[in-house]
């Protein structure tokens, strides 16, 4: 089972590294130091939750690369689904039609 995330958030917003990207830890008593001592004082661990952005069925989906981001006062890893027909016809260029009846898949 995967441990659990946590993200560092300062008045309902993500704090970001020097790259940009969420300050995120797992779990957090492997906190990396210093990070809290480099942000603010009020700046708090949160717990991150996991979602897909639809509903996900392996047969038909890929999963891409998450989106840390908040809602409300929740941190969430956010999966965004893709169909494996839209996926592989922006790889070659054609439209996703072109593509669904090129290989027969559900329309």
């Amino acid at each position: 089972m995967q441990e659990r995330s946590y993200a560092l958030v300062f008045n309902g917003a993500l704090l970001r590294d020097g790259d940009g990207q969420p300050i995120v830890s797992a779990p957090i008593s492997s906190t990396p130091e210093g990070y809290t001592a480099a942000h603010p004082a009020h700046a708090e661990w949160v717990p991150v939750e996991n979602r897909d952005s639809a509903p996900f069925d392996p047969a038909e989906h890929y999963r891409l690369a998450p989106i840390i981001e908040m809602d409300g006062g929740t941190a969430y890893r956010t999966y965004p689904i893709i169909s494996k027909i839209d996926f592989h016809a922006k790889e070659l260029g054609i439209p996703a039609e072109t593509f669904r009846a090129m290989v027969g898949g559900p329309r």
